[in-house]
């Protein structure tokens, strides 16, 4: 069985970028692809039309709260703005589930 790709929901455009760029390793490779969503973020209400995405609610408040649903080594994309002097919030979560064991991968997009 093929482990599912997680998406964690962010801003909406981040959120859809995410999700587009999980469901092309997932449609490849027959995975689920799962959203967690949580800290009142909501997930964009298009991504119900997209077949095998399964959203759920959770509640955290750092990288290492998110380890309780994600398994280590599991793989993951959050989507964000770069930041432009500063690494933005989502690059930095990011960051820090790859150095937590995470396949960890950040897609940009505009603001």
């Amino acid at each position: 069985m093929t482990p599912p790709v997680y998406v964690i929901a962010t801003t909406p455009a981040g959120t859809r970028e995410a999700v587009a760029a999980a469901s092309v390793v997932a449609g490849a490779s027959g995975a689920s692809v799962y959203v967690l969503s949580g800290d009142g973020r909501p997930a964009p209400s298009d991504l119900g039309a997209r077949e095998g995405v399964t959203g759920i609610a959770c509640v955290y408040s750092d990288a290492a709260d998110l380890l309780a649903l994600i398994p280590r080594g599991a793989r993951v994309f959050v989507g964000g703005e770069c930041g432009r002097w500063w690494p933005s919030p989502e690059l930095r979560l990011a960051r820090r589930l790859s150095r937590l064991g995470c396949h960890a991968v950040f897609r940009p997009c505009l603001p």
